[in-house]
């Protein structure tokens, strides 16, 4: 019998002991679940959120343009995919693309033609170093004041960027001036 008690004794220990690895184990995982709330779910749940919010903009943004454009749904549709496509190559938010998009076609760029010219006009705003909305800016005042077509946009884009590459200047400032620029040139016969 006295070998029977200190048997229950013995799992009487080790059950407090056992019961007391848990509670210490139960304290870890818990702290361990807050630790990832705080480091891995609430990032991803802001980034989840950020998108929400920026994907709501770029929808406002589209609006509008929709307001400019007269077409059918699947030509709407392609001027979407096209602005995707320029938003995963280049490093521009699909808002920015968009603002640039109603900034060209209020410009008169034909819609048919006004993503090649955005995509055109974005790779000058990343070459230099500036966004969408100023490089759409600065090509359709060349384009209109040299009554140019807009598939001209990569010949003017490139001379600008040469312009800012070789002088004193940099592309959101040549943007700000090239409607003076231009005027005085046409003013003066210079094509």
């Amino acid at each position: 019998m006295a070998r029977t008690v200190k048997l229950l004794l013995n799992v009487i220990a080790d059950t407090k002991k056992a019961s007391s690895d848990l509670h210490k184990l139960s304290k870890e995982l818990v702290n361990i679940g807050q630790q990832l709330t705080l480091k891995v779910t609430a990032p991803i749940l802001a980034v989840g959120t950020a998108s929400v919010v920026m994907a709501a903009k770029a929808e406002k943004s589209f609006a509008e343009v929709r307001s400019l454009l007269v077409g059918s749904t699947a030509d709407i549709e392609k001027m979407q995919k096209g602005l995707r496509g320029i938003a995963q190559e280049l490093p521009q938010t699909l808002e920015e693309l968009t603002r640039g998009l109603y900034q060209t076609i209020s410009a008169t760029i034909p819609a048919a033609e006004a993503i090649e010219f955005l995509s055109v006009a974005s790779k000058a705003a990343v070459a230099g170093v500036t966004d969408a909305n100023t490089a759409v800016d600065a090509l359709t005042t060349v384009i209109k004041a040299f009554d140019l077509e807009a598939s001209e946009v990569t010949r003017v884009a490139d001379i600008m960027f040469e312009t800012v590459k070789r002088g004193k200047v940099t592309f959101p400032e040549l943007a700000k001036s090239i409607g003076v620029v231009v005027t005085n040139a046409d003013l003066a016969g210079v094509s």
